[in-house]
C-alpha cells in the first residue's frame, strides 16, 4: 500500500524528516520512515514478505515499511482500502505516480486511475467473476489440478526424486488461463516446464519491479541504463 501525507503544504526538510521520523500515527523503525531502500532491498530479490512478517510482529497490524509505504494485514483492510464505494465512501483512487500505463501509452483495468472508466471496465469482466460462472468453470480447473496432483504424486514415487512445486503451480496456472482464454492448453504440465515466452512474462515482472525503483528514485534510472546490457534491453 501507498501512505500518502494528507497535507499539500510545503515542507522544510528538517521538518519533513521530523514528520518521518516520528511515527505520530504509523508504527515502525525510524530507518524505514526516512527511507524506502529497505524495502527496495527486500523486495528486488523476493525477500520481502518475511521482512514484513517481522515487522508486524514487533508492530502490530499496521506497520509503516517504506517511507511512502504502509502495510496492513487486518483483513478489513482490503475491504476499506480497496473496496469500491465501501462504507457508502467512493473509492480510493490509484497513485498516478505508481500505477502508469504501458508502452503503448494506454493504461489497462489495473493501472487506470479514473474511477468512472475503472468502474465501465470493471462492469465488462464482473460477470466472468461471478459465482455462478467460477462454478461452471469448475470442471476444466479440477482437469488440471488432478493432472498437477498425478504428475507429485508419481514424482513422489521415485526414490531420491526431487519435485520443483513452485515451477508446477506456474505450469498448472498458465496452463488454465490459456484454457480459459484461449480454449487451448499452453501444455506445460505435460512438460512440467515453463516455456520461454511464459518464461519472459516474469522477467517482465522483474523489469516492472526495477522499473518501479526507478520512479520512486529518478537518478538511479540513468545508473541502471549504464549498466544493463543492451541484449537484456532488446529481450
Amino acid at each position: 500500500m501507498c501512505f500518502h501525507p494528507l497535507s499539500k503544504r510545503r515542507h522544510s526538510t528538517s521538518t519533513d524528516l521530523h514528520e518521518r521520523l516520528t511515527p505520530l500515527v504509523v508504527s515502525g523503525s525510524k530507518l524505514v520512515a526516512a527511507t524506502s531502500f529497505v524495502y527496495w532491498y527486500g523486495i528486488i530479490p523476493g525477500d520481502i514478505l518475511p521482512w514484513c512478517q517481522k515487522q508486524h510482529e514487533k508492530y502490530g497490524e499496521v506497520v509503516r515499511i517504506g517511507s511512502n509505504k504502509v502495510s496492513y494485514i487486518n483483513p478489513q483492510a482490503w475491504k476499506d482500502i480497496r473496496g469500491h464505494r465501501a462504507h457508502g465512501k467512493l473509492e480510493n483512487t490509484k497513485h498516478t505516480s505508481f500505477f502508469i500505463p504501458g508502452e503503448n501509452g494506454q493504461h489497462s483495468i489495473l493501472t487506470i486511475a479514473n474511477t468512472e472508466e475503472h468502474g465501465r471496465l470493471r462492469k465488462m469482466f464482473s460477470n466472468a467473476f461471478s459465482d455462478k460462472a467460477l462454478r461452471q468453470q469448475e470442471p476444466l480447473i479440477i482437469q488440471y489440478v488432478d493432472k498437477l496432483v498425478g504428475i507429485i504424486d508419481k514424482s513422489a514415487r521415485r526414490t531420491g526424486a526431487v519435485v520443483d512445486l513452485v515451477e508446477l503451480y506456474n505450469c498448472t496456472t498458465f496452463d488454465i488461463i490459456a484454457d480459459l482464454v484461449f480454449r487451448e492448453s499452453l501444455g506445460l504440465l505435460e512438460s512440467s516446464e515453463l516455456s520461454p515466452w511464459v518464461k519472459s512474462i516474469f522477467a517482465h515482472m522483474m523489469t516492472g519491479t526495477i522499473l518501479s525503483l526507478t520512479l520512486e528514485y529518478p537518478a538511479l534510472a540513468k545508473i541502471i541504463d549504464l549498466f544493463t546490457p543492451k541484449t537484456l534491453i532488446e529481450k
